[in-house]
Order: structure tokens, then sequence, then C-alpha cells
């Protein structure tokens, strides 16, 4: 009697573990997705022709070459800006002998902005641009007061997407 009691006992826990098993074998997938990280800005038109300007002159892009920056990445960035020295001038914040100065605008050229120039750093435009987002800003050129060069000078910009 005792081994029938025994043995029903260890079928009973048997069919109980056997039961739980059962039970707790079901599976549910999870659906997972993923996008790369992309910081990238685009520049359009992304060329601008100041001419022929004189000496102590300044000439604008708010007539008819307004650039536009767009956020093409998949992340919020930051829109940088920042010009470069030119073969014979010197990028200052303000005009000299062989020295021009190059700023920005955001607002259609009410309030100017001048950028930085290579090793000093970018210079903030627009802070929290959104993924597609689109910003409109304008560039100024000031001419140095002389110059020992009168060849065409080089004058570019680059602008920067951060996080």
């Amino acid at each position: 009697m005792k081994f029938l009691i025994s043995s029903i006992f260890l079928l009973a826990l048997v069919g109980i573990v056997i039961g739980i098993t059962v039970l707790s074998g079901g599976t549910q997938d999870v659906t997972a997705t993923v996008r790369a990280k992309s910081v990238s800005v685009s520049v359009t038109p992304g060329t601008v022709a100041y001419g022929t300007v004189a000496l102590s002159g300044t000439a604008d892009t708010t007539s008819a070459q307004t650039q536009t920056a767009e956020n093409d990445g998949t992340v919020t960035v930051d829109f940088k800006i920042i010009g470069v020295d030119t073969t014979a001038w010197k990028l200052l914040d303000t005009r000299g002998d062989n020295q021009y100065f190059h700023e920005f605008a955001t607002d259609g050229g009410t309030a100017w902005t001048d950028m930085a120039t290579s090793g000093t750093g970018y210079t903030t435009m627009w802070p929290g641009v959104a993924e597609s987002a689109t910003r409109d800003f304008d560039l100024r050129i000031g001419m140095p007061v002389t110059t020992s060069s009168y060849a065409t000078q080089d004058v570019n910009i680059t602008i920067q997407a951060s996080e």
C-alpha cells in the first residue's frame, strides 16, 4: 500500500511538472526596428557670386542669392558656420588693409553676425534644427580698404551640422 501511495504521489508530481511545462511553453515574437544615425546638412543653391565689389564696399545675397540649409540627417542638429582666409586677405570682424569681413543673417538681412574664421571655431546659426527642417540665411561681404591683390578671391564658407 505504501508503494501504491508513493507511486500515485510520484505520478501526480510528474503530471504537475509536465503540465506546468506545457502551459508555460508558449512564445511571443517582438518586432524590433532600428535606423542608422546620420548627421548631415545640404545647402541650396550652394554658390554665391558677389561679382566685382569696390574696395571698402559691401555686397550681400538678400536680393537674389539667399541660401537654404536643410537637415537631411536622422537626428536634431545645430547648424553652424565658418569662413576662411583667402590667399590674399585675412577674415576678421572689420575690414582693413588686406582684411575683409564676412557675415551671415538668419532674418532676411536685418541683423548681421560675424562668422568665425578657420582656427577659431564655428559660430552657431541655429540650435535644435529638426530632421528635414530647412533654414534660410543670407551672406554679406565687406571688402578690404586696400588690397595687394586684385585677383578673384575664394571667400568660401562651410555650414556644419552637429549634435
